[in-house]
């Protein structure tokens, strides 16, 4: 079962970037100046799903950590961003 859940995190991963690439403007990606925040973001919900799906059968405290951790890497980066702009 823990094979297969990797399977299909890998491929929603998969499918996150290809949406992400498919959607930056071809102009950033000349300058190089992509916004990682989409990225970030898509990567959030694209793997925080399987991620519930597999802590919902262990019970809220599982769901809290496995969701915590993602805000708190969304957080993270979102507040070194605005340290890097000042």
């Amino acid at each position: 079962m823990a094979s297969f859940l990797d399977k299909v995190e890998a491929a929603i991963a998969a499918r996150v970037r290809a949406e992400v690439d498919a959607r930056v403007p071809e102009r950033e990606r000349a300058k190089g100046r992509s916004d990682p925040s989409c990225t970030l973001a898509m990567g959030s919900l694209g793997l925080g799903i399987p991620r519930t799906a597999l802590a919902a059968s262990a019970g809220l405290p599982a769901l809290l950590v496995v969701w915590g951790g993602i805000v708190a890497g969304d957080v993270v980066h979102a507040l070194s961003r605005r340290r890097d702009r000042r």
